[in-house]
């Protein structure tokens, strides 16, 4: 497999979702920590596409995703927007990873949208696929959603090459 995974993009409920693809076998979907992308992902696309069909995107404001609406304030909406994309791509019970933001948003997914995960779990990052070898995704399964809410704004603070429009909107928010 090339170094270089080819990015692509979706356009879900108005909003054009970039996202990298690599492998077959069964759908894995990685959500990034905020304010990142999914480059943050690029030893697992190519550590896990021999047995899986991996799946990173762009948070919505994210990366090469176009910026969410101005009422995307809740983990829900991007919950919403999550569920949207695995349909719009066909994905069927996908196992959900999720780092950092991810990590809840994984949770969210799977409060607000049960039917859809296959698993989800919650990691740290890691240099090497093989840290995140099938044997291991099974083994780690989250079962912290039950009961959880995470219905709250976001706030994402840090920084990247192109921090996310979310932290942007909020934080301009948070000086007026």
């Amino acid at each position: 497999m090339s170094d270089q995974i080819q990015m692509d993009r979706i356009d879900v409920g108005g909003i054009r979702i970039a996202y990298r693809r690599a492998g077959m076998g069964p759908p894995l979907v990685l959500l990034h920590g905020g304010p990142s992308d999914s480059r943050e992902w690029h030893y697992q696309l190519q550590g896990l596409s021999d047995e899986f069909a991996v799946v990173a995107w762009d948070m919505p404001g994210c990366g090469q995703s176009a910026d969410p609406p101005e009422h995307f304030l809740h983990t829900r909406d991007y919950a919403d927007c999550l569920a949207a994309f695995i349909e719009a791509l066909g994905l069927r019970q996908p196992h959900v990873l999720g780092l950092s933001f991810g990590s809840g948003l994984a949770l969210e997914l799977y409060r607000w949208y049960p039917r859809i995960p296959g698993r989800s779990f919650s990691r740290r990052p890691t240099r090497a696929g093989r840290a995140l070898s099938p044997r291991k995704l099974q083994n780690n399964a989250s079962s912290a959603c039950s009961g959880s809410s995470m219905d709250h704004p976001i706030n994402l603070r840090g920084s990247s090459s192109r921090p996310c429009s979310a932290t942007r909107h909020r934080l301009s928010l948070s000086t007026r």
